[in-house]
């Protein structure tokens, strides 16, 4: 029975933490879509005469949206493992999986590690959706204690880390 219950649990984390990240990842989406709408309309009131002009600046406004569009989640994105660090100097490890322009933040569960999310990370990026998973501070190759009341510190990292 308790086995069945940490399953739940478990199932249920990781759903919220995948509909958390796909929301901020959503906004993102919006943001930049907002950003190349307002582009286009200012492109079309500065339109001028000459039509050689108007191509010109045509391109070079889809040469800026696509850079806009391509950078708004990292695609830079290191493939691997990856470090960063949290607002309070606490070294977190974590593993990128696929370069795709969707990314979900992938949390482990007590008492387990990063490797325990590797399956679904694979699993996402042959559905065309990038992964990040991460050890909580204390946890696999992550510095500091474990500290449970902190570890919303290490998922705003892992965040910052990616936006």
């Amino acid at each position: 029975m308790k086995r069945k219950l940490f399953l739940i649990f478990t199932i249920l984390v990781i759903s919220f933490s995948i509909i958390i990240t796909l929301i901020s990842c959503k906004n993102t989406v919006i943001s930049t879509a907002r950003s190349e709408t307002v582009t286009t309309n200012n492109i079309s009131e500065n339109k001028q005469s000459s039509k050689s002009t108007e191509t010109t600046n045509n391109t070079e406004s889809s040469s800026k949206i696509n850079e806009t569009t391509s950078t708004s989640i990292k695609s830079y994105l290191p493939q691997g493992e990856v470090n960063f660090k949290t607002d309070d100097g606490i070294n977190i490890n974590g593993n990128i999986f696929g370069s795709f322009n969707r990314i979900v933040i992938l949390s482990h569960m007590f008492p387990t590690d990063q490797t325990s999310c590797f399956e679904f990370a694979k699993f996402l990026n042959e559905n065309k959706i990038a992964a990040m998973t991460y050890d909580f501070r204390g946890y696999g190759k992550s510095e500091g204690k474990k500290e449970i009341a902190n570890i919303y510190k290490d998922l705003e990292a892992a965040i910052k880390y990616i936006s």
